[in-house]
């Protein structure tokens, strides 16, 4: 072979390389006293931060990027983060509500919250929590494709269901956030499962670009981080094993805004591509 074919080879690989590594997102991850920001590729953790408000249960970032988090161990409320130092603005107003498993912006903003089996909306400026708006079994929230609701339901398996419906009906929560939605709610997927089920336990869930992202427990007490496809409804997915996690955390957040600078990897990557086009101009 030429050398100026080997170095376009190289070149290519080089570029390559680096292009995967300038298009890692991030996730955050949380054992409620620490926030992990993770490289959505492989879950390797690249900032840690404490957070200054302890017992976040569950989180969410709107499309602006910011990140929000329910707080507390008995009667929650919401806190703006500040991912780079774990910083954590309170809220002037409670949510009024127990049992907070979930946390998920929809597409137009509107932000909601799950406590026990009822999602309720929450006014994500002052905090209060208005009507119930879906009901599901299961834990942990996520809104997906179509802004249709997803929580875990077993081991596995993934209940769908609408946000524009009434509650359980059991919940104990009282405020006067703005929130609405008349209909009825239900299991609206109808997908089916593919082979290679993997059978082990999602704690937690979130969604970014047709896909979800999870907190999958294992056998050991350890955690890993796993992912499945989004852009159609499946009541028993196929994960896909990404990482080992930091050990104990209970909750995640998909960025919708903030991606890995370039690290001194990336630039040697693209000094040896640089390099490479060189040579390949001069031996042609």
């Amino acid at each position: 072979m030429r050398i100026s074919g080997i170095l376009r080879i190289c070149f290519g690989l080089f570029v390559g390389s680096l292009a995967a590594s300038l298009a890692a997102s991030i996730l955050y991850v949380s054992d409620g006293e620490t926030l992990h920001s993770i490289d959505s590729s492989n879950g390797a953790v690249v900032r840690t931060s404490t957070l200054s408000v302890s017992s976040l249960r569950a989180m969410a970032a709107n499309t602006s990027g910011q990140l929000y988090g329910l707080f507390g161990l008995e009667m929650q409320t919401l806190g703006v983060i500040d991912p780079t130092n774990g910083n954590v603005s309170l809220l002037a107003e409670s949510t009024g509500l127990f049992g907070g498993r979930g946390l998920a912006f929809r597409s137009d903003g509107s932000l909601f919250g799950r406590f026990g089996f009822d999602i309720f909306g929450l006014n994500p400026v002052t905090g209060e929590a208005g009507s119930s708006v879906g009901c599901s079994s299961g834990r942990s929230l996520a809104i997906g494709k179509d802004d249709l609701a997803n929580a875990i339901a077993g081991s596995v398996f993934v209940n769908q269901f609408s946000l524009d419906g009434s509650g359980c009906g059991s919940s104990s929560g009282s405020s006067s956030g703005s929130s609405s939605g008349s209909g009825s709610t239900g299991n609206t997927g109808s997908g089916s499962a593919p082979s290679g089920i993997v059978p082990t336990d999602l704690m937690a869930f979130t969604y970014s670009s047709d896909l979800f992202f999870a907190i999958q427990n294992q056998s050991d007490g350890s955690q890993k981080l796993v992912r499945f496809d989004g852009s159609t409804f499946q009541f028993q997915p196929f994960l896909q094993e990404i990482g080992n996690l930091p050990l104990g955390v209970n909750s995640i957040a998909a960025s919708s805004g903030e991606v890995f600078a370039p690290e001194p990897r990336s630039m040697l990557l693209l000094g040896a591509g640089v390099f490479a086009m060189a040579l390949y101009r001069r031996y042609r």
